[in-house]
């Protein structure tokens, strides 16, 4: 049984019926955000939604649940656009919390026992905006925690580009400095959103920094969704990133769905990959060769051509690149291993997100023949129509050996003995 969620964000719980009622009351004075979200998921998708159609014609749940449901295998970039309706429909503001409760209900009706739920600080917050909307939702989440059975403790996802992090870790840190008892429900910081134009190196620094900060002051697990997305990098450069994620130190891989993705799926495929990501590939097979010779892996003659397009290099998935790209995989995954490195696995949304073809595909099943840590998250239930028993049943069928309710519960201990504070503003 699903008990305990570590990955989820807490606005994606929201189903299409929940939107649907939601916004019966909102959607006219949301009509420019809503024609923003229209606009994007014309680019992603080629069709534009019709938006007022929703709430004012008599098929409106109905085309809403079209338009926003994912039931098959999509691009990340989908994805955002249907995800895009909640944003447009239910801006995060400093007093409405309504969603927030909602979702957080929703999970302890479905008895879980741990929610580990996703937020972020919006990038047009001031700082004394977002004090008051964490100290708001830090005040809900903890009352709610003393009033039911299910413990809930927030994570807040940081933007990958480097001004916004650096402003919104700050804050987040004067916020649990000032408010110690509050901050007890605040358990981790993430990196999310799209990720291919970030490269994990620039962020070192940061990294380096919040390990310093967690010494010294309130401690925040350090959690990174990487390897989710590799659609303009190549395969093996997205194992590097999961490589250079954990070296910094995190406590959890969020996905990390190219460890345990088949490079069969992209054969006599091509991509052209930049150049200096080509480059800094090349100078991490050098550096880390004698650690990944350890774990049995060389490298192939490199099957990549240069210069055939400006600041571009080629790569095609043939025999030799996808007999490359295994074995780094199974290098990686017995580091990983013998590391202790806990991956968050999202069943559900890593066969949409992911373009799996089948259940044996599935990276789970690879974590698990690999003998890796992996903790449980439903990612986004309402947007893929999941409950939490359905994807417990799912995990169950992709590998019923799987061992994750073990993993959990000792991460449960350890959020358990860091308290879930009992305190008020």
């Amino acid at each position: 049984m699903f008990l305990y969620d570590f990955h989820v964000h807490l606005h994606g719980v929201l189903s299409a019926h929940d939107l649907w009622l939601l916004g019966k009351d909102r959607f006219r004075q949301r009509t420019p955000a809503l024609t923003w979200y229209a606009s994007e998921y014309l680019k992603s998708w080629g069709r534009l939604p019709d938006f007022l159609s929703y709430w004012q014609s008599p098929g409106g749940e109905a085309a809403l649940s079209y338009d926003f449901l994912i039931q098959e295998a999509v691009s990340f970039r989908q994805f955002q656009a249907c995800f895009n309706l909640i944003i447009a429909l239910l801006p995060i503001s400093q007093h409405d919390f309504s969603a927030q409760s909602l979702s957080i209900q929703r999970a302890a009706a479905a008895g879980l026992i741990y929610f580990e739920a996703r937020s972020l600080i919006p990038a047009s917050f001031s700082k004394g905006e977002a004090f008051s909307y964490l100290h708001n939702l830090a005040s809900l989440v903890t009352q709610l925690n003393r009033e039911q059975a299910m413990q809930t403790s927030l994570v807040f996802m940081l933007d990958r580009r480097a001004e916004f992090r650096d402003r919104h870790y700050r804050w987040l840190r004067d916020f649990c400095t000032a408010q110690p008892l509050l901050a007890q429900v605040i358990s981790g910081i993430d990196f999310a959103g799209w990720e291919e134009p970030f490269s994990p190196e620039s962020a070192q620094q940061f990294m380096e920094q919040a390990q310093r900060d967690n010494a010294s002051g309130h401690y925040l697990d350090l959690l990174y969704h990487v390897g989710e997305s590799f659609s303009t990098i190549g395969l093996a450069s997205s194992l590097r990133w999961i490589f250079t994620v954990q070296k910094m130190g995190v406590s959890r891989l969020g996905h990390a769905l190219s460890l345990g993705f088949n490079p069969e799926r992209l054969r006599g495929k091509t991509l052209w990959e930049d150049e200096e990501e080509y480059h800094s590939q090349q100078r991490w097979l050098r550096t880390q060769a004698s650690l990944l010779a350890d774990y049995g892996y060389r490298p192939l003659a490199a099957q990549q051509r240069l210069g055939l397009r400006p600041g571009k290099v080629q790569l095609t998935y043939n025999d030799e690149v996808i007999e490359d790209i295994c074995r780094l995989q199974a290098a990686l995954a017995s580091y990983l291993r013998d590391q202790g490195t806990v991956i968050e696995c999202c069943p559900t949304s890593n066969r949409y997100l992911g373009g799996i073809a089948g259940d044996a595909d599935h990276p789970l099943r690879f974590f698990v023949r690999h003998q890796l840590k992996v903790v449980l998250g439903s990612d986004d239930p309402g947007i893929f129509a999941s409950s939490w028993a359905e994807q417990s049943a799912y995990a169950t069928r992709l590998a019923s050996n799987h061992g994750c309710a073990a993993t959990a519960q000792e991460l449960w201990h350890q959020r358990l003995t860091r308290g879930f504070g009992s305190g008020s503003a």
